[in-house]
């Protein structure tokens, strides 16, 4: 368990992120140029690597919403937590969110024709998932006769009821007021990119799933997720090494893809998993590019594997841009007694640090 409290204020606000494997919060307050990191803390899980029912959730959430609870409520009293009001983040893989156009019309007839176009993208009925859209902006295309033709953009996000209600039961059951629920992707782009316009990609590596998104603009124009991420790489070097989960994932961290003379094992080990998760970067890259015109400018790296030893200079030398991990901290004012741990708490806890600036 990691946990810190620091100056607690009024008026503060709470960011919950539920992984996998591990429950991370963070509460901020208000800074004097930037939000004030007031507490954070996180639990870890990692039996879940050994015992796959152990998770705290894949495609859903798998342990008892009383239990979810309990867990937050403990790390909320280690933490020092004092705000009631809070966001949580929703995997994207319990999610769907696809960009989808439309003719131009008011903002009372695309509200009713929403729900109508949905159904197209969403495989599962609208009256089983919670809908929610913004709108990214116009697109014009020159039709064969040379006619201009313009559509809007719109972001379409839907999540299932039924993941909602456990969210707001996790949410009651630890007496916290659940202002808003957010893919968290979103909260990633409010921690990392900001208000940059730039075309970039985050590869988000969790410990289950892996998120790649390409931002442009300041919107997220395409999100996928693929089913493989440090989880399944620690437990591919804890089969061919026959040693434990933790002792793989301190081997996947510290050597991982480096040039250090016992990397090659290891390299050889993970590469191809890498490449699976470069291979549908790459996809999206490409598809950004043929629908906008746009080279991606910069790579922004999420998630605890993000830390893997090499894995920057490797992804930096395979798209030809600049490679960087996350740091949500720029975003926040923290205590310099915090500075030497940044770097590894940087990545982990990205999407929490989003939730909590929503609120501010």
């Amino acid at each position: 368990m990691g946990l810190f409290s620091f100056f607690k204020r009024k008026k503060s606000y709470l960011g919950v992120d539920i992984g996998t494997a591990t429950v991370k919060l963070v509460q901020l307050g208000k800074g004097k140029e930037k939000p004030k990191l007031e507490a954070y803390g996180e639990l870890q899980a990692y039996g879940y690597l050994e015992r796959p029912n152990d998770a705290i959730q894949t495609s859903s959430l798998k342990m008892l919403d009383e239990d979810v609870a309990a867990m937050l409520r403990d790390l909320m009293k280690a933490a020092g937590v004092t705000a009631k009001r809070a966001s949580m983040a929703v995997p994207v893989f319990s999610s769907f969110v696809t960009v989808m156009e439309m003719p131009l019309m008011s903002a009372k007839e695309l509200a009713a024709a929403i729900p109508y176009e949905a159904k197209q993208y969403i495989p599962i009925p609208l009256s089983e998932v919670t809908l929610d859209y913004s709108i990214l902006g116009t697109k014009t295309y020159q039709s064969q006769g040379g006619t201009a033709i313009s559509k809007s953009e719109i972001l379409l996000v839907a999540v299932p009821n039924e993941v909602v209600n456990k969210y707001a039961r996790i949410a009651e059951l630890a007496k916290l007021q659940l202002d808003a629920l957010e893919i968290e992707t979103f909260s990633l782009a409010r921690s990392l990119v900001g208000a940059d316009k730039s075309a970039i990609l985050i590869i988000d590596i969790g410990t289950r799933a892996t998120n790649i998104s390409v931002m442009s603009d300041g919107f997220i124009r395409f999100s996928h997720n693929l089913d493989l991420a440090g989880g399944e790489i620690t437990k591919t070097i804890a089969t061919a090494l026959n040693v434990d989960y933790r002792r793989a994932e301190e081997f996947k961290k510290t050597i991982g893809l480096g040039v250090s003379p016992e990397a090659a094992q290891i390299k050889k080990l993970i590469s191809p998993l890498i490449d699976m998760i470069v291979n549908e970067a790459d996809r999206l890259i490409n598809e950004h590019y043929r629908k906008y015109n746009k080279k991606i400018e910069r790579v922004i790296l999420s998630g605890g594997t993000a830390n893997m030893a090499g894995l920057v200079d490797h992804l930096a030398q395979h798209f030809g841009v600049e490679v960087l991990k996350g740091n949500p901290f720029l975003k926040i004012e923290y205590p310099p007694v915090l500075e030497p741990a940044v770097k590894d708490l940087a990545p982990n806890f990205s999407v929490a640090i989003g939730l909590a600036m929503r609120g501010l």
